[in-house]
């Protein structure tokens, strides 16, 4: 068979990110340059590759002289070890959360692992998400800190996260982290989803020997889409991977989800994930049921523009005005405004080091600069 070198670093790590996806075109294999394979598996570990580089590797796709594949699979087994070792945590944190009564359901890694991919070690994972209902937030959060969790964020003020936020990460006392979800999103569009309906839109799976709920093959899409997009200033390779990974499921409810999107506001953040994909991978990626569904998507003005304050701008603070918006009662916009106007000094010296007015006024430049932005 032909042997093709990878033109450049990020079309290597690209065509990795792709291997094994269905509809993929033939391709020769990768044949990497020696002097780029430390920036090669630099970036396939920033994107959590390796079990996509190993199983290219073992089947031919990826050749690599034995030096090489032994780096890689000393990566590997570290992510794989780690992996082993967070669904061991979610294993107590599942059965403590059980024996409280608190509804839960298990977001992203373990999950889409185990469900989108042909072998659970090609996709590895860094910590673990917990879904609960948002009246049971704060009891959940009582549980971690018995069992020995941190919580890594001080609310601006005490019951913020409860309120308003997504929810909260929580290291053990073996540094690993389990975030814990109230919401699927932050901002708006977490406001909009109906998490009732989502918590609703599940089904079984077995972890580490133990029955947990996972999110159906329609709501993973969800998901993934709403990480990817709102979850960072730029998604890895491995969440281009799993939208396109869990696009071919075939329980995917399309219709369905096309209702979520219009009822929930969320056509623009699917848009803008599904072109995300095809930027990455190519057109291919998305099977023809995915992309006919991608363009019946017609966002608005308004989901675009708050898209923009929640993804391009949301270091400027477009975030927080787009949320103080989308809240509903004047008692909650009230307190959501004076969290963050007037935060806590426990907070204002985590953010900023200090305090002190000092603190204050670091923290009062991001709102002040917003405004002037405006009024421009």
């Amino acid at each position: 068979m032909d042997t093709a070198v990878a033109t450049t670093v990020d079309d290597a790590v690209r065509r990795i990110a792709s291997y094994g996806l269905p509809g993929a075109p033939p391709e020769p294999p990768i044949e990497t340059v020696a002097d780029e394979w430390p920036a090669i598996l630099g970036q396939v570990v920033h994107h959590r590759l390796t079990g996509l580089a190993t199983a290219a590797s073992d089947a031919g796709a990826l050749p690599l002289p034995a030096d090489q594949q032994s780096e890689l699979l000393t990566h590997h087994r570290e992510a794989m070890v780690c992996a082993l070792f967070l669904e061991r945590d979610l294993v107590d944190v599942g059965e403590a959360f059980e024996v409280a009564e608190i509804d839960h359901v298990v977001l992203k890694g373990p999950a889409v692992a185990r469900v989108g991919y042909p072998d659970p070690s090609w996709r590895p994972f860094g910590d673990v998400d917990v879904l609960v209902p948002s009246d049971r937030f704060d009891a959940a959060c009582v549980v971690l800190s018995y069992l020995g969790y941190r919580r890594t964020f001080v609310d601006p003020r005490p019951r913020f996260s409860a309120r308003f936020g997504k929810g909260a990460a929580h290291v053990g006392s073996d540094g690993l982290e389990v975030d814990l979800h109230r919401l699927l999103a932050d901002g708006p569009f977490g406001y909009w989803i109906d998490h009732d309906e989502v918590l609703h839109s599940t089904t079984s799976i077995e972890l580490g020997g133990r029955p947990f709920l996972r999110l159906d093959d329609t709501a993973l899409v969800l998901h993934a889409c709403l990480h990817a997009v709102l979850g960072g200033p730029r998604p890895t390779l491995l969440q281009l991977r799993d939208i396109a990974q869990l696009s071919t499921r075939e329980d995917v409810r399309w219709n369905e989800l096309a209702e979520w999107a219009r009822r929930w506001r969320l056509r623009a953040v699917l848009e803008r994930a599904f072109d995300l994909v095809e930027r990455g991978f190519g057109e291919w990626a998305l099977p023809e049921a995915t992309r006919s569904f991608r363009r019946s998507l017609w966002p608005s003005p308004r989901e675009r523009r708050v898209l923009r304050a929640c993804a391009e701008e949301r270091f400027r603070g477009e975030r927080d005005w787009a949320s103080l918006r989308a809240l509903q009662g004047v008692r909650a916009k009230a307190s959501y405004a004076g969290a963050l106007v007037f935060p806590g000094r426990e907070f204002i010296r985590s953010r900023t080091g200090s305090g002190g007015w000092s603190g204050y006024l670091r923290r009062w430049r991001i709102p002040v600069g917003s405004m002037t932005a405006r009024s421009r």
